[in-house]
């Protein structure tokens, strides 16, 4: 049987506790690893080569979260925001099953390594994306090399 117990957790940090819980749970080798978004460094990995391979995996759902990330560049974009450009009135459960089966990917394809950040956003009960401007950049420039196709 297991035991629990409560523990205060100040409310912008409860999403991050959370998935690191889950991650633990699961048996996740480091589970600060697995939540921690990806820094800078990270980032500069996704070259040309990569961020075409990502596109062209892409079914038009996430290429359509992606070109938003894209044109946000360097700024969070929401749940609501993506559920939007997919044409959903809310984020529900078509955003998170989407972000969901790409984190999947990326950890399967790509070593884990994000081309953007996820953040729990508690004031607004929502995960934001942020891709890194240089990565917006060189995604940008791989989307209007296949749009010329």
């Amino acid at each position: 049987m297991l035991n629990f117990i409560n523990v205060p957790v100040p409310e912008r940090l409860v999403g991050e506790v959370m998935a690191l819980i889950a991650a633990r749970w699961a048996g996740a080798a480091n589970a600060a690893d697995s939540i921690r978004p990806p820094g800078a460094a990270t980032h500069a990995d996704w070259g040309e080569v990569e961020l075409r391979k990502l596109w062209g995996e892409s079914g038009k759902p996430m290429r359509a979260a992606l070109r938003l990330m894209t044109a946000h560049g360097g700024n969070p974009v929401s749940g609501d925001e993506i559920a939007k450009a997919l044409g959903k009135k809310e984020r529900g459960h078509t955003v998170s099953g989407m972000m969901g089966a790409l984190g999947r990917r990326l950890k399967h394809r790509h070593n884990g390594r994000r081309p953007f950040s996820a953040k729990w956003n508690a004031a607004e009960a929502s995960w934001e994306y942020t891709m890194p401007a240089t990565v917006a950049r060189a995604l940008a420039k791989v989307i209007a090399a296949d749009a010329a196709k």
